[in-house]
């Protein structure tokens, strides 16, 4: 990319040429990557070493990413009210800091946890999962219902339903994101690559510490690679230590986000 795509956002033909440009402009950020594969960009400004994009699994909110002098000229071009930046950046001259949290992502399969073989998909309008989130997460980010969430899975033990996670929707129809893909033998998930991100873990109080969350997380990221995926991500609140360690021990790497307001 040169120069020019940064006075030029809109120099883009489609939301995939946009998509693929974030994709390529930051190979090493797999923030970058989740949002570029999943065809999340609504708008992007890039620079040799930097990009700033506006669209990310959790609104339409401005996201930078890169060499820190790079992404200030961006900045400075774009004048978002709001900005997300990796916390070892820091918030460009005047941002005043107003939030925090935690991303991580995962490229390779993480070890065999046990549980996993009871994992599976759940189906549509199941009766025991709206009831165990209202129990158990009644504050999740993406509750049953929620137009982002392609799709539930979980486990039963004992004939119930002791846990469950959601997959959100990244560039491609619900249909498409559970199993393989329709029409694409080599079963790509998403464009330019595929990406997965899991959102709302929830395991029920009296089945807690006992291995659950880890298992929905492996069986997630493994199905996910399965079907052709290159980067499953996640994002936690800093405060949520337990949780932030779990990811830890299954190899996700965390990279802290810092945003705030124009000054």
């Amino acid at each position: 990319m040169t120069e020019d795509a940064a006075q030029h956002p809109d120099r883009f033909a489609s939301a995939g040429d946009r998509s693929a440009a974030l994709v390529e402009a930051l190979p090493d950020d797999t923030f970058a990557q989740v949002c570029g594969r999943g065809e999340l960009v609504l708008e992007l400004r890039t620079t040799p070493g930097a990009a700033l994009w506006r669209g990310s699994p959790w609104g339409s909110g401005w996201v930078g990413g890169g060499d820190a002098t790079a992404l200030g000229t961006l900045v400075a071009s774009a004048v978002p009210h709001e900005l997300t930046v990796p916390a070892s950046l820091g918030l460009p001259a005047g941002y005043l800091y107003d939030w925090g949290w935690g991303w991580h992502a995962i490229t390779t399969a993480p070890p065999q946890q046990p549980g996993e073989h009871l994992t599976e998909w759940l189906p549509d309008g199941d009766r025991e999962l709206a009831d165990l989130v209202e129990r158990a997460f009644p504050d999740a980010e993406t509750p049953p219902g929620d137009p982002r969430v392609a799709g539930w899975f979980g486990a039963r033990a004992d004939g119930r339903l002791v846990a469950a996670a959601a997959s959100l929707t990244l560039g491609l129809a619900p249909s498409q994101q559970r199993g393989p893909v329709a029409g694409n033998p080599a079963g790509t998930v998403g464009p330019v690559g595929g990406a997965a991100l899991l959102s709302s873990l929830t395991v029920d109080p009296a089945a807690r510490r006992s291995g659950w969350a880890r298992a929905l997380t492996a069986w997630f990221v493994r199905e996910r690679f399965a079907r052709g995926a290159a980067v499953v991500g996640l994002g936690t609140y800093l405060s949520n230590e337990p949780a932030r360690a779990l990811y830890d021990r299954l190899g996700f790497v965390e990279v802290p986000y810092i945003g705030g307001t124009a000054a």
